[in-house]
């Protein structure tokens, strides 16, 4: 039986990366910089035993690099985005030959409700929202799949991607088109449109040129 101290360590671990992940990717922690547990640990007042989980996670991730009681930041490239993207188109092509197949009114509808979210996102400008909404929709997708082995790998990888969407989505000028493509690839999950697979493909293709665009406007000090 897990006991609740483990629960909650594992539950502060992912709290701790979570933060130092966004940090990272904003460039607040620069690249090579050294992270040292002790600092970590009264930095976000946890014990060390959570910061050596989320830096354990981080460096899974590709993130950081641990050396002993250390860790130095790897930080995010551009390529990075790219294959990381790649591995997610890879995965969504396989989620969504089954969505088309075991999808029923009820899923579809809860993906439609993530759309809606997202106009009214756009609507409002809210960036935030627009993030969770989006990431909502993608997450569905792969629960409705039933292919275990492949939402295990999304969910292996889901936090950076999810980390790169939230960080570059304020930079993001074309919401309402986003809005709108996730709306024409729904229509044609329903439908079982065999041209889905292909949608799907240049979904994410640009869904990556956005957050690589995004990711490098924020990237780039202000002038002044």
């Amino acid at each position: 039986m897990v006991s609740t101290d483990t629960i909650e360590r594992a539950n502060l671990g992912s709290q701790v990366a979570q933060r130092l992940r966004g940090m990272i990717l904003r460039r607040d922690l620069p690249d090579g910089m050294r992270l040292v547990e002790e600092e970590l640990a009264s930095r976000f007042e946890v014990s060390r035993g959570p910061i050596r989980d989320a830096l354990k996670q981080l460096e899974r991730e590709g993130l950081v690099a641990l050396q002993k009681r250390a860790a130095y930041v790897i930080g995010l490239t551009v390529e990075d985005i790219a294959h990381l993207y790649d591995l997610r188109k890879a995965l969504e092509l396989l989620a969504v030959e089954s969505v088309v197949r075991h999808a029923t009114d009820d899923q579809f509808a809860q993906m439609q409700e993530c759309v809606e979210r997202m106009r009214e996102a756009a609507i409002a400008d809210d960036h935030s929202a627009f993030a969770d909404a989006d990431v909502d929709f993608h997450d569905l997708l792969f629960t409705i799949s039933r292919n275990r082995r492949v939402a295990d790998v999304w969910h292996q990888y889901m936090p950076i991607l999810v980390t790169i969407l939230q960080s570059a989505v304020g930079h993001d000028e074309r919401l309402h088109q986003s809005a709108e493509d996730h709306n024409s690839l729904l229509a044609m999950l329903r439908s079982g449109d065999e041209r889905v697979a292909a949608e799907t493909g240049d979904h994410i293709d640009r869904a990556r040129d956005r957050m690589i665009a995004a990711y490098e406007r924020l990237s780039t000090p202000a002038d002044g």
